[in-house]
């Protein structure tokens, strides 16, 4: 098997306010900020069981991000570490992880509170965090 190279396809998107990585909070617990996860057509399907109030882990393609090397700058202390002991967008693999709680599902949208992400990420993937 070839893994010098992975091919993923997105499932969707996410619809919020934040137009640029400054403006997202620091850390999305901190966010009361609502946003829409749209599930493309042909993965609608894939949300059956899901309903309000589950908790689920989002992975999302950092589609605006750019590797700035091994160590970044933590935005809560200014602290210089290794980019894996971050949150920043900038890594090698720029993928991210947010767990988020479900306020509603309706017609194939889902509506979550306190997720941070650009506007219009891209999806790659929900599981149920239970």
């Amino acid at each position: 098997m070839d893994t010098s190279k992975i091919v993923l396809t997105p499932i969707g998107y996410v619809e919020t306010p934040y137009k640029d990585a400054k403006d997202t909070p620091p850390d999305p617990e901190e966010s009361d900020i609502k946003a829409k996860i749209i599930i493309f057509k042909e993965y609608k399907d894939c949300i059956f069981g899901l309903s309000s109030g589950d908790t689920i882990l989002v992975v999302s393609y950092l589609h605006l991000a750019t590797y700035k090397g091994p160590h970044v700058r933590r935005r809560r202390d200014g602290k210089l570490c290794g980019v894996f002991a971050t949150r920043s967008p900038h890594r090698p693999n720029p993928i991210a992880t947010s767990i988020t709680k479900i306020e509603k599902i309706e017609d194939g949208i889902i509506y979550v509170k306190g997720i941070d992400l650009i506007n219009k990420t891209p999806l790659l993937d929900i599981k149920i965090w239970k």
